[in-house]
């Protein structure tokens, strides 16, 4: 696998709002979609991809899922939990190549909860900012030779997960 650490880029947010239109019509309006993530983050370096989380009715998750997948959104088997679907794509948008993962899960989700809170203390911590891109480094150099995608995955997260854990707790004791 070949990750690099991209700088932030403010295109990162106009792709956001441009997948969001698209996602709302082909979904509907009736879901939440928030992005979230490194490019959610103004001068947070990263991946370059674009995290997308929808939220929606338990019942409803089958059907959008099924037309995510209808519209070329790639199930993403190596990351499923019982409340937490991810599908990616990638797009071009001005001859550049884009990669958006779109996680799915329904009203009420934890782990939408917490990406949210970690996203907005990022927001307004540039301190954070810097700690975070430590751990995310860390984690991409551990990952750098590794072609197994699910491990890729569980290295990346764990790498960051301390970090994490603990911007949430501090913010939920608050």
């Amino acid at each position: 696998m070949d990750y690099c650490f991209l700088p932030y880029d403010p295109i990162f947010s106009k792709l956001f709002e441009k997948e969001k239109l698209y996602l709302q019509r082909i979904l509907g309006s009736n879901i939440t979609i928030e992005h979230f993530g490194s490019t959610a983050v103004p001068g947070l370096d990263g991946k370059g991809v674009i995290d997308i989380y929808i939220l929606t009715s338990k019942d409803k998750i089958e059907s959008i899922s099924d037309i995510l997948q209808k519209n070329g959104y790639v199930f993403g088997d190596f990351f499923k939990d019982d409340d937490h679907l991810l599908y990616q794509i990638d797009k071009l948008e001005s001859n550049k190549k884009y990669h958006y993962h779109i996680h799915l899960s329904s009203i009420g989700s934890a782990n939408f909860k917490d990406c949210i809170i970690f996203r907005d203390y990022l927001r307004t911590h540039p301190e954070a900012i810097k700690k975070y891109t430590q751990f995310k480094k860390i984690a991409l150099n551990k990952i750098k030779d590794i072609t197994d995608k699910k491990e890729v995955v569980k290295i990346y997260l764990d790498t960051k997960k301390p970090i994490i854990e603990e911007i949430i707790q501090a913010v939920k004791e608050k």
